[in-house]
């Protein structure tokens, strides 16, 4: 037995099964039609309840991908620390643009709004 073979002190990972991706997908078609949505309507009333269902939907489906991503990282023996990934990258700057396109709708309606000053 040769001292420095460390394949005897070496524990197995358990296997590694790939994340499904879902969510990232439903996040940049939810945020892509919302932002077809903001084009074509330009409706104040449009663009609050995309905006809401957007930060709502949109943030809690990219929580749960993390949590998932984080989850199996655990589970396949790592720390727990996963960077983003591209997928991870586009979805949440699709959502970022989709909630600024939708928020610049009702700052613009608010403006034309005579609040007495």
């Amino acid at each position: 037995m040769d001292p420095l073979d460390m394949d005897e002190l070496t524990t197995p990972l358990p296997p590694v099964r790939p994340i499904d991706r879902w969510p990232l997908y439903v996040v940049i078609g939810l945020s892509s039609a919302a932002i077809l949505a903001v084009i074509i309507l330009q409706s104040f009333a449009a663009a609050l309840i995309t905006y809401g269902v957007l930060l709502v939907a949109g943030c809690g489906l990219l929580f749960l991908q993390r949590r998932r991503v984080i989850l199996a990282t655990r589970q396949a023996g790592g720390i727990g620390y996963v960077a983003l990934n591209a997928w991870d990258r586009i979805a949440l700057g699709i959502l970022v643009g989709a909630c600024l396109a939708n928020g610049l709708i009702i700052a613009f309606e608010m403006a034309s709004w005579d609040w007495g000053f």
